[in-house]
């Protein structure tokens, strides 16, 4: 079995909950503001520490803007094999990677 996995990141918990207030607004189910912010902290960390190394393949996007998610990264369980963003990239491992 081939495990492929697809991170949309935001770039941060407030923005996470806009998201999810525009959500409520179309008529989607809510997510409290906590559980956002404990689960926007913890999915990155649990991505470096856990999902990257089970994943066959991976890819980070930055979900940010309108539109399609603009690619951050792509890998095969720990080896990187492409860095679209650089200082974004580096600063995601520098604070969740172990």
């Amino acid at each position: 079995m081939t495990f492929h996995l697809f991170y949309l990141w935001l770039p941060s918990p407030e923005f996470a909950i806009a998201r999810v207030a525009e959500r409520v607004q179309m008529g989607g189910h809510n997510v409290p503001s906590e559980t956002i912010r404990r689960r926007y902290h913890a999915g990155l960390k649990n991505f470096f520490a856990m999902y990257q190394q089970l994943a066959d393949t991976w890819r980070i996007y930055d979900n940010s803007a309108p539109g399609s998610p603009r690619l951050l990264s792509t890998g095969e369980r720990t080896i990187i094999t492409t860095v679209v963003d650089a200082p974004l990239w580096d600063s995601l491992k520098g604070t969740y990677h172990g």
